[in-house]
């Protein structure tokens, strides 16, 4: 009964976390607390190549984004700057190809390709997405995390795992007769 009635708590909790929205969508809840776009921002790279002046800057091979408490990492990564009117350069957004993953305290996302808007902070994931969240993983095709405000909404069709949520373990289960 009691296992029961956790098992209840669980899927209720789940279904909250993921409650559908019109057009396909599905709406999770991540750890709030967004980054300034004034934070110090690191960008390590095996290449890089610099265009346009300064403002397209082009890393490959084992590329890392770090600011604040996020990190975004990378085969490849593209970031655009723009002037800030004070005579230098701020990073506007940062486009990610190849076995990226964004990982934040209490939050893992991987995918194919993702576009992270610093000013916005706000990042944007597509191909093979999977949210990480505690024992809750999600997978879908499209997802969109709003940094700031904690809120993750994907795309079309999400699959949901939640661990610790099943009948007994192997280990307490009787033997069959």
């Amino acid at each position: 009964m009691l296992r029961a009635r956790a098992l209840a708590c669980l899927v209720s909790a789940s279904l909250a976390l993921a409650a559908p929205l019109p057009a396909q969508e599905t709406a999770v809840e991540i750890p709030k607390g967004g980054i300034s776009a004034d934070a110090p921002l690191e960008i390590n790279g095996d290449r890089l190549k610099v265009e346009k002046g300064g403002e397209i800057a082009v890393f490959e091979g084992n590329v890392s984004l770090i600011q604040g408490d996020i990190e975004l990492r990378a085969a490849r990564m593209t970031a655009r700057f723009a002037r800030d009117g004070k005579g230098g350069q701020r990073i506007t957004e940062a486009q990610a190809e190849g076995h990226v993953v964004l990982e934040r305290p209490g939050l893992e996302v991987r995918a194919d390709r993702a576009r992270y808007d610093v000013e916005a902070n706000e990042a944007r994931f597509s191909g093979n997405v999977s949210l990480v969240q505690g024992p809750i993983t999600m997978q879908g095709q499209d997802l969109t995390l709003d940094l700031a405000s904690g809120r993750a909404v994907f795309a079309g069709r999400v699959r949901t795992v939640i661990k610790g949520v099943g009948g007994p373990s192997a280990a307490q289960a009787e033997p069959a007769q």
